[in-house]
């Protein structure tokens, strides 16, 4: 098979393996700031086939009847991933039948003076003969000798020019063949679709000849159109008078015979009959006007022949007039574009290379000027990268379906941007936005709403579903939570929306419940794919807020290794008070000043309990929670001595000055034994356990910490000397 690459592509070309091009396409991480979007790192791009692989520039639809014959593959670039929803447009061969169709068509030619030949030049290094209808222009208007050419209506003697320096009035047909190429579509409406009419006018200042239509399966009505193609030479154009016949046919229920109504018009120059009042003012732009310009070169009157049938939705054609086969070409293949073809009743779109196949249906066919068909698919046809199998289906009628074969070869190098055979869009982007509507860093620990918001260059799904799961490598590929959300098209651009409530304190998620859970440690993603096109997709990673971790305790440290107690009077059962708020300053390395914010445990309005805590045994330390204490004492011989338990809860936590995340607390341990008596001098055995809460602390300024759970043992000695009074 001979493959013709488009996009300038040098042959010959050796395509990358799909996959090592499959990471060259699609490898590439977009970071930004606000989490992590991966998608398309270059652009993607839609095939557009209104065109025949080596038909030349002058192909405007593809083949298919050419390509089902062995004809070439189309060669697209690697990121095209489809084909868009009006991306084909296919030749008429494809819808042709074998009966005709019918029409009624009205020929307007044009009999002015410039059509005809009186002058010629004969370039002497080409020896090619051009013609004038007069001298205008040319520098040198002197004459010598004739030319004698053979035209449609016999021999016609030319004076020859001795210069065509400057010459304009080109002939318009100096061959006369405008009547005889008339004739020969005649003949063949009459041959293939005998119940179509047939009239004619030439014109020039008025109608000539005119001869309204008729129908063409009478042999005598076929001889007398074709006898009213009379060649004459009058002065002025104007366009008005031939319309004005020609529409007052094609609209008299008398006159026409079938439901497709056409023009075809042969001239050379501007109408003389222009402006708001003119021509322009009588068009009819609901039948097709399908012009013939017969000159030498585009010039500013082949925009007035043109303008007629844009408006009309005809074709418009320029022909050399010295080119007859040409203007016999152009001619046949106007009255084959209104007789043989037909509009499909549908046409399905399939291709079998992908698993499963992917099948789009025409919602909507248009017939254009050229007989061509445009569709509209009712959605886009995915290509995988590398060879694409299609299969067009054509439904003519209940008894009558075409099926051609294409190929598509999607592994060409990367298209940059769009062209006439391509549209290129950049990637989408998938984003989570916050109750600001800005994107964030990372998330909270706590429960918040976000929108997901998915952003395309196009707009073919009215919805689009996002999935979106959640991962923490330090608990296993098990572990994580599973949604998904339906986006909708915001308006009429390219923006599609949908709310997501996001838990980032989640131990146990739960799937498919609506919120998307996770911890702080973990991280979200959220995944988009085109359900026709793989090839188009998106990816969003947003990390958790990962909250620094402290430790609950940091080191007890004794106020003074001896300290010389108060006479205590009375009996204490529980002999270990707490204080928040403390703050020790060391001025030796035995001896210390502590002072306290307020009591936390234990609190009474015994003057003992509210001492000096360096006067009696202390131990300081730092807790970044709540806590409980269990606290015994012993003497140096192990003897029990006495024993306090007690607690620290959240409330009264919260309302001690802290540094930091923590609080600094002062454990006081009153000298007293378990009968409530003062213990004598000597050295003595403190064990403490206390049990941090876990829980958050915040620090004041907006930050947040973890506090793990934990227990830590103390065990420590103090001396104590007995004051007397």
């Amino acid at each position: 098979m001979i493959v013709i690459r488009k996009q300038g592509i040098a042959a010959p070309f050796r395509a990358a393996s799909p996959a090592r091009a499959w990471g060259i396409l699609f490898a590439a991480v977009l970071l930004g700031f606000a989490g992590h979007v991966r998608a398309q790192a270059q652009k993607r791009c839609d095939l557009i086939v209104k065109s025949t692989p080596g038909a030349g520039t002058d192909s405007t639809c593809l083949d298919l009847v050419s390509l089902a014959n062995g004809g070439t593959a189309i060669q697209t670039a690697g990121n095209v991933t489809r084909i868009s929803r009006t991306g084909l447009r296919f030749c008429k061969n494809a819808f042709q039948v074998q009966t005709g169709a019918e029409a009624d068509v009205v020929f307007i030619f044009d009999n002015s003076g410039s059509m005809f030949a009186q002058l010629a030049w004969v370039d002497p290094a080409t020896n090619d003969t051009t013609f004038y209808n007069g001298p205008g222009g040319c520098a040198d208007r002197t004459t010598s000798g004739t030319f004698t050419l053979q035209t449609a209506n016999g021999p016609l003697v030319c004076a020859m020019l001795n210069s065509n320096a400057g010459c304009r009035d080109y002939s318009g047909d100096p061959y006369e063949v405008r009547a005889q190429v008339i004739k020969t579509a005649i003949d063949y409406m009459a041959r293939t679709s005998p119940t179509s009419t047939a009239g004619i006018t030439g014109f020039a200042l008025t109608t000539m000849h005119p001869l309204a239509p008729l129908q063409l399966n009478v042999p005598a009505n076929v001889a007398q159109v074709k006898d009213s193609a009379l060649i004459d030479s009058v002065g002025s154009t104007n366009y008005g008078p031939p319309l004005r016949l020609a529409y007052g046919w094609l609209r008299n229920p008398a006159v026409v015979k079938t439901a497709k109504h056409a023009i075809v018009f042969i001239s050379d120059g501007a109408p003389n009959d222009g402006g708001r009042n003119g021509y322009l003012a009588i068009v009819d732009s609901t039948i097709p006007i399908f012009s013939i310009f017969l000159g030498h070169t585009s010039t500013a009157d082949t925009a007035n022949l043109k303008q007629l049938s844009d408006l009309t939705h005809g074709t418009f054609n320029r022909v050399d007039p010295k080119n007859i086969a040409g203007i016999n070409q152009v001619m046949q293949s106007i009255i084959q574009s209104l007789l043989l073809t037909t509009v499909p009743r549908s046409i399905e779109v399939t291709n079998t290379s992908l698993a499963p196949p992917q099948i789009s249906r025409s919602t909507n066919l248009v017939r254009n000027a050229d007989s061509s068909m445009s569709l509209s698919l009712d959605s886009i046809i995915g290509l995988r990268l590398g060879s694409n199998d299609l299969q067009v289906k054509i439904t003519m009628n209940d008894t009558l379906t075409r099926t051609y074969a294409v190929k598509v070869q999607a592994d060409g190098p990367i298209a940059p941007a769009s062209t006439s055979e391509v549209t290129c869009y950049d990637p989408p982007v998938l984003t989570l936005l916050n109750a600001q509507g800005k994107p964030d860093t990372a998330y909270l620990s706590g429960t918040a709403d976000y929108t997901v918001k998915l952003t395309r260059a196009t707009n073919d799904l009215s919805s689009v579903l996002v999935t979106s799961v959640s991962r923490d490598s330090a608990r296993g590929p098990a572990w994580g939570d599973a949604e998904s959300v339906l986006l909708n098209l915001a308006g009429a651009g390219n923006t599609y929306q949908g709310a997501q409530p996001l838990n980032g304190g989640s131990v146990t998620p739960t799937a498919h419940n609506g919120t998307l859970e996770s911890d702080a440690s973990g991280k979200v993603i959220l995944s988009w794919v085109h359900p026709r096109d793989p090839r188009e997709f998106a990816n969003y990673e947003l990390p958790g807020q990962r909250i620094p971790v402290i430790p609950p305790f940091i080191e007890v440290e004794r106020v003074r290794d001896v300290t010389r107690g108060e006479v205590i009077d009375g009996a204490i059962q529980d002999p270990v008070v707490v204080y928040g708020g403390a703050n020790l300053v060391r001025t030796s390395p035995d001896s210390a000043h502590v002072t306290y914010g307020g009591c936390l445990s234990n609190c009474t309005t015994e003057s003992i309990r509210l001492g000096d805590p360096g006067k009696i045994p202390s131990f300081v330390f730092k807790t970044a929670s709540p806590f409980s204490y269990a606290v015994k004492i012993y003497d140096n011989l192990g003897n029990f001595v006495n024993e306090s338990n007690g607690s620290v809860d959240a409330a009264k936590w919260l309302t001690m000055p802290r540094k930091g995340d923590s609080v600094a607390v002062v454990m006081s341990v009153l000298p007293v034994a378990r009968n409530g008596a003062m213990v004598g001098s000597g050295v003595y055995i403190l064990r403490a356990i206390i049990n941090a809460q876990a829980g958050a602390s915040h620090n004041g300024l907006g930050n947040e910490t973890l506090v793990p759970a934990g227990s830590r043992i103390i065990l420590n000695r103090f001396g104590y000397l007995r004051s007397s009074r």
